[in-house]
């Protein structure tokens, strides 16, 4: 494990930088389509008119040693201007809206708001984003919001090499995303459960699951999502009813086993 580093986000002087390849902007949606190496996926789009100037990147990491790493990674690629980073969620996001990068390398857990959150808010003002999302959680749910999101690429830490990372990174400056082969094996394997969570409960239902899942009583469920008490409850009965599942316990333990009960936040 990497040790935690605090501290405040840092911005780049990027009057001294010399200008490097051209800079990319990004389409919205994708078709992941085989290509080599087996081991991942990424997605064509149409080439989009360059213009000149170096890719700038942003970095949204907590762990000090990791991002430093993800610097080093950067500085090698010719054309890759890292303009900051940042090592908390409101951090990343205020940076990110501030400097207007093409690129931001996300890990999801993060202090103060987690990856996901900061990806979802930043998309609606930045929609040509470029996010390549870093994480070591590679669970149903996790991945299932993931792809939710308008996001160009996911890396597992724990299986991926630096070498992954630089192809990832690659491919989103060429216009294409890149997905590794985790995702899309946990992704198929979903797909094909006619009994997975997101084909048995509603986006609300799984947002009262994963509550569930940490702990929170009905009043406490009721008070965060602005409704009644006994509206929590009925919830939470249709919830087992629908997943064949008897009593707290086990529905706890459902939303664990599928990465609904995972903090992602610190």
């Amino acid at each position: 494990m990497f040790s935690s580093s605090g501290g405040s986000a840092w911005v780049a002087d990027e009057a001294n930088h010399s200008p490097g390849c051209h800079k990319s902007e990004f389409p919205t949606d994708h078709v992941p389509v085989p290509v080599n190496p087996p081991s991942a996926h990424t997605a064509r789009h149409p080439e989009p008119a360059a213009n000149s100037g170096p890719v700038r990147l942003v970095i949204v990491e907590d762990h000090l040693m990791f991002r430093e790493v993800i610097r080093l990674v950067c500085d090698d690629e010719p054309g890759i201007h890292v303009v900051g980073e940042a090592a908390t969620g409101p951090e990343g996001m205020k940076l990110i809206l501030e400097t207007k990068p093409d690129i931001a390398i996300m890990d999801i857990s993060l202090p103060g708001m987690d990856g996901l959150t900061v990806a979802e808010r930043v998309l609606q003002r930045l929609p040509n984003l470029g996010i390549l999302v870093l994480s070591s959680f590679c669970d149903d749910y996790t991945l299932y919001k993931v792809e939710r999101l308008r996001v160009k690429g996911f890396v597992d830490k724990n299986s991926n090499s630096i070498a992954i990372l630089k192809q990832a990174l690659a491919a989103i400056r060429e216009g294409r995303s890149y997905f590794s082969a985790v995702f899309h094996a946990v992704k198929k394997a979903r797909l094909a459960n006619p009994r997975s969570f997101d084909k048995m409960l509603s986006e609300s239902e799984q947002t009262i699951l994963s509550l569930i899942g940490h702990g929170h009583s009905d009043a406490e469920i009721a008070r965060r999502l602005k409704i009644s008490p006994l509206t929590a409850q009925t919830h939470r009965r249709n919830i087992m009813h629908k997943l064949g599942i008897s009593g707290t316990p086990k529905l706890v333990a459902f939303a664990a086993e599928h990465g609904m009960a995972r903090k992602l936040t610190g």
